[in-house]
């Protein structure tokens, strides 16, 4: 008898055992998948997320010399937390390199300053504009319609909204922290001009994308601005009086008999022009601001804004709750009964009915009736509120100190 090992069939059975034993084994290898798909009872476990969050990607290697920064996609683990920010993003067209002829010297880089959410806050919640490194103070909002507008402040502020005041984004002329940015106007809805301390005045003729400095014989403090046609009144600190009648091209500085603060101007038409300051101060011209005359109007509180809805029909507000409308241009003003006492600070007027005015501790008075009468609107905020600017009928914009922005698409019956 052979030897089992030696029979022709043992052998063949034994290599079918062998081969059907290796295929089985490969399966259960660690990473192998059992036939149809289904993991094996040692499968590997899948790569560690964490660290492949610890490793970000490599920059393009064709931008090496300036890589621009970008923002890292936040929906995803498995890229890592997004860097800290530490220069604002370039929005600013045709800035110069070097401070334009007259400019001041010694300007840095303005600070940042992050805009709001895209879209509108809700439950109440006011945008805040944060500029440089404490919360900044908002000075002045103006629109050229009912969609573009600017805002200006503190820390070099300057800033520029598409949407309404949804949305902000820096846009101003590189400015030294330290400079103070006061007031903003709109001669047309491309030609604009802001305004401010360290003897600023800049010119925009794109909607504020890119500015230009305006030379000027007087480098004073510009406290507000004033336009209408070809018309320009600028006023400002120690009863500064600025001039032009080319469209701000060029200003000359005119007398005006007083040296207290003025601090708002206003044209009623096309030759009378307003003026308004401290110490109960009411300035008139007849002549499109050549030559002045002061007017008494029965107080010596600051007086700080205007508001003139044709017809000679205007209001002016100030310190202490005050409220003076007038009929006749501004050559005589009544007194009209607020519903507070504190410092108003600014007003404004969306058509011939409705009116806005703001002020200290987030007071927002609202009338609907052309400002014969006047009520108190709840904002939740408890800061100064500077400014205030419709866009439309409806839409209205207010700003003050802490980069507060507060917004309502009603008319001012609520905000946000």
């Amino acid at each position: 008898m052979r030897p089992l090992r030696s029979d022709p069939w043992f052998q063949a059975f034994a290599i079918l055992a062998v081969v059907s034993a290796g295929v089985t084994a490969m399966n259960f290898l660690p990473g192998r998948t059992a036939k149809g798909g289904a993991p094996g009872a040692q499968a590997a476990p899948p790569p560690d997320s964490t660290a492949l969050a610890a490793t970000p990607p490599k920059p393009a290697a064709q931008d090496t010399a300036r890589p621009a920064p970008s923002k890292p996609d936040t929906t995803t683990a498995l890229k890592p937390p997004a860097p800290a920010v530490t220069q604002p993003p370039a929005t600013v067209a045709n800035k110069p390199t070097t401070a334009p002829s007259g400019a001041p010297a010694g300007q840095a880089p303005k600070p940042a300053a992050t805009p709001p959410p895209s879209a509108a806050p809700s439950g109440g919640k006011a945008m805040k504009l944060q500029v440089g490194a404490d919360s900044g103070f908002i000075s002045e909002v103006a629109f050229a319609d009912a969609k573009n507008g600017i805002l200006v402040g503190t820390g070099g502020l300057v800033a520029r909204t598409t949407d309404g005041g949804v949305t902000w984004t820096p846009s101003g002329p590189d400015l030294s922290a330290k400079t103070r940015m006061l007031t903003v106007a709109f001669l047309s809805p491309r030609e604009v001009f802001i305004a401010g301390g360290s003897g600023q005045l800049q010119r925009s003729t794109d909607g504020g994308s890119s500015w230009t400095f305006v030379e000027r014989n007087s480098a004073g403090l510009i406290i507000h601005l004033a336009m209408r046609g070809q018309q320009a009144i600028a006023v400002g600190g120690s009863g500064l009086m600025l001039r032009s009648s080319d469209g701000g091209g060029t200003w000359r500085e005119v007398r005006t008999g007083v040296s207290t603060g003025l601090l708002f101007a206003a044209f009623v038409g096309q030759d009378t022009v307003l003026a308004v300051g401290k110490e109960g101060v009411v300035l008139r011209s007849k002549d499109g601001g050549q030559t002045w005359a002061q007017i008494k109007v029965g107080t010596t509180k600051t007086l700080a804004g205007i508001a003139m809805l044709g017809g000679g029909k205007g209001f002016l507000v100030g310190d202490g709750g005050t409220i003076l409308q007038t009929a006749d241009g501004g050559a005589t003003w009544d007194p009209v009964t607020a519903p507070t006492n504190v410092d108003l600070s600014a007003v404004a007027f969306g058509d011939r009915s409705r009116g806005i005015a703001v002020g200290a501790h987030g007071a927002v008075l609202l009338t609907e009736d052309g400002g014969a009468t006047w009520r108190a609107k709840p904002t939740g905020q408890n800061v100064t509120l500077s400014a205030v600017a419709f866009a439309g009928t409806k839409t209205v914009v207010a700003v003050g100190s802490k980069g507060l922005v507060l917004r309502s698409a009603d008319g001012g019956v609520t905000w946000q």
